[in-house]
């Protein structure tokens, strides 16, 4: 059954269509918009994409349709109970591959194991001392941005879901690395109350309590403070908000790993980049996000605009967003393959624009990210936004490095 959308482009204009979905309906708005803007297609991609009567601000559906909001209603709840027994049967399994490690050791294979540790310990001292790396860069540990979100979650506060591709469980570090939740923010549409907790936090009632503010996704701890993580545990992400039906909310955490299963992403200091940078670099890439609640829109980052020099490497200062959104992230191979990134804040751009340097001064770690021009198009850029599907342009801000 089709619906009737509203779409609402950036210049004020709106269209209305019907369509299978709410994305369904914004491709079909964008496409229409794209054709009656340049016919002939005389304009660049950029410019096109750029352009105000073509960038969506929100999709809104018309006509509510008791079946639909009952259908997915009963969607949600199917989702909530899948996750459940997925969280469960992950709780299971790793309670039998313990047990089973434990009736190993017990068993007589305690000597295979002790020549596995050791065979594993020289190969990380030969990968951390004889293999070379990039001159000035350092083979550091691993930043990494996470979600959870909820839909017309209500006024008392309730579990949160990871989003899609995400997981809320601290991934296994080894014994002796430490793990760090450096900070933590909300994109909600209503006011309401964040909480952060887990068996081995500070306390499994409460942890981490904080208000939140509508449309406010600026960071909420305080900086330079590291709130320790704990290998395997799982985290329970809540949030109090909108009861509007369809509202989608979202809790995003950043964290620090010293070392995430023998991964390592290239990061530096900000004195580092200081004393290596050749240029001031600015690349543009237009997100066009979904109404799903979903990292989204990811697009390399030399898609629209590419003076790379070939060869060279550069250094992701931070960013700027020109509408809000609850994150924006950055994937790369050379990050570990894990994204990284900071809150989609459309009114404080000051905040954004040294992120890297400014999480790396306040922690005293080597944040900034780094990635080799030779993989630019591996390098992705996404955002995370909400059910209303505002497209959003990210300005990223670079430094091109001398070799060091």
């Amino acid at each position: 059954m089709k619906g009737r959308f509203r779409i609402t482009y950036k210049d004020g204009t709106s269209t209305e269509l019907e369509a299978e979905n709410a994305d369904a309906a914004k491709t079909a708005a964008k496409n229409a918009a794209y054709t009656k803007l340049d016919p002939g297609g005389s304009m660049s991609i950029v410019d096109r994409r750029r352009h105000p009567s073509v960038q969506v601000a929100q999709v809104e559906e018309l006509v509510a349709n008791v079946d639909r909001a009952r259908d997915r209603g009963r969607d949600d709840r199917d989702t909530r109970d899948r996750e459940e027994r997925e969280r469960q049967g992950r709780t299971d399994r790793d309670t039998r591959d313990r047990e089973e490690r434990e009736g190993n050791a017990r068993g007589g294979t305690f000597v295979p194991i002790v020549l596995a540790v050791l065979s594993g310990l020289i190969l990380h001292w030969i990968e951390r001392t004889l293999l070379p790396t990039e001159p000035g860069v350092l083979t550091a540990g691993v930043l990494s941005l996470f979600a959870a979100k909820g839909t017309a979650i209500n006024t008392t506060i309730a579990a949160l879901a990871a989003v899609t591709g995400d997981s809320l469980t601290v991934p296994h570090f080894p014994d002796t690395k430490k793990g760090s939740l450096l900070q933590l923010w909300a994109d909600v549409q209503t006011a309401g109350t964040l909480r952060i907790r887990s068996p081995k936090m500070h306390d499994n009632v409460n942890g981490i309590r904080i208000d939140t503010i509508a449309s406010d996704p600026t960071p909420l701890l305080p900086f330079g403070v590291k709130t320790p993580l704990y290998s395997g545990d799982p985290l329970i992400v809540e949030l109090a908000g909108s009861a509007t039906a369809g509202d989608e909310e979202f809790i995003c955490l950043l964290a620090y790993y010293e070392e995430l299963s023998a991964q390592h992403s290239r990061l530096i200091t900000p004195d580092e980049v200081n004393n290596r940078i050749q240029n001031l670099v600015t690349v543009e890439n237009s997100i066009t996000t979904l109404t799903t609640g979903i990292w989204t829109g990811a697009e390399a980052i030399n898609s629209e605009i590419d003076q790379f020099q070939h060869g060279d490497d550069y250094a992701i200062l931070g960013y700027k967003v020109d509408t809000e959104c609850a994150a924006v992230r950055y994937r790369a191979p050379d990050f570990a393959n894990v994204g990284l990134g900071g809150p989609g804040v459309e009114t404080d751009p000051e905040l954004t624009a040294d992120w890297f340097l400014r999480l790396s001064r306040g922690y005293g770690l080597p944040l900034v990210p780094v990635f080799n021009s030779a993989n630019k198009s591996s390098v992705f850029v996404e955002a995370l936004q909400d059910e209303n599907g505002a497209d959003v342009v990210v300005t990223t801000f670079l430094a091109r490095l001398k070799k060091g």
